[in-house]
């Protein structure tokens, strides 16, 4: 599992007056195989750090991540296999 990341500017959007939301795209790729495609927002008032900001966004995107990669661990886990060939061995036609 090669994973590549890529986070862009996605949009800043008013949503009550001096509120707003600022939002990331996450891509993550596997292989050149899109793998996570997400935006990923926050509430930005005045006088919130966008550092602070920035660093609820990344912890929100690496719990994205971190999620993908406990799933693929399980898809590719040896006895998934070996449990779809009991299932399909069982199965009636």
């Amino acid at each position: 599992m090669a994973l590549t990341v890529m986070v862009t500017k996605e949009s800043v959007t008013e949503r009550m007056e001096r509120c707003w939301m600022i939002a990331f795209r996450l891509v993550v790729t596997d292989d050149a195989a899109e793998v996570i495609n997400e935006v990923v927002s926050q509430i930005y008032k005045p006088g919130y750090s966008i550092v602070e900001v920035g660093n609820k966004i990344k912890d929100q995107m690496q719990s994205i991540i971190d999620r993908h990669k406990a799933e693929q661990a399980i898809l590719k886990n040896p006895t998934m296999d070996t449990a779809a060939a009991a299932i399909q061995a069982a199965l009636e036609v």
